[in-house]
């Protein structure tokens, strides 16, 4: 699981964050892992920060079956994606796109196939109501 923000002085951050199966717990469990600089944004260069934390951790490709992030081109695009270069390594991966940030496409992508915009239609709907 990954995703980059900036903070106040513009350094990009790229949280990585692990899913594995703890016997203790006796279930799967999600863990912070680190959280790199990575002031370059594209598929490169953040697969290489992925890369260098599992080295640092000692964590070996085939150990991931799975690669979770938002929808954005540079992590799951066909080509010059982090994604790409995770199936480079490890073909088998599993990619799972943020239900979020899907759920968001989806609404905004229904919300241009109405034919008056959305505030008029809430806006119809309150007086509509208001009125009954």
């Amino acid at each position: 699981l990954c995703d980059g923000g900036n903070d106040q002085y513009d350094r990009k951050y790229f949280a990585i964050l692990v899913r594995y199966w703890d016997n203790g717990a006796g279930r799967a469990v999600t863990r912070f892992l680190d959280m790199p600089v990575i002031n370059i944004a594209n598929g490169e260069s953040l697969f290489l920060g992925i890369e260098s934390v599992f080295t640092e951790y000692g964590i070996p490709w085939t150990n991931v079956v799975g690669f979770a992030s938002d929808s954005a081109s540079v992590m799951v695009g066909i080509r010059n994606s982090v994604l790409s270069r995770v199936r480079q390594v490890q073909p088998n991966v599993f990619s799972l796109g943020c239900v979020c940030h899907l759920a968001n496409l989806c609404a905004a992508a229904a919300l241009k196939k109405l034919p008056v915009s959305i505030d008029n239609l809430l806006i119809d709907i309150f007086y509509h109501f208001k009125l009954s």
